[in-house]
């Protein structure tokens, strides 16, 4: 089947005098918070009924790196 999801990430550098610098940068996957449906069922009672949306959820990671 066709599944899709919107990760996406960001950064900004600092300069901390002529040598040194500071990035912090964020990371961020499902932005859009998608629900991907589970399979459905193929048995005969419930036959195509979809059970659940998955477990998917938003993550946010974070970092900050001092370069010199």
């Amino acid at each position: 089947t066709w599944q899709w999801s919107f990760d996406m990430n960001a950064s900004k550098s600092f300069s901390l005098g002529e040598h040194r610098s500071l990035t912090f940068r964020m990371d961020a996957t499902n932005v859009l918070n998608h629900p991907t449906p589970n399979f459905p069922t193929l048995n005969a009672t419930n036959f195509g009924v979809v059970t659940g949306k998955g477990n998917q959820t938003r993550n946010f990671q974070a970092q900050i790196r001092i370069n010199y």
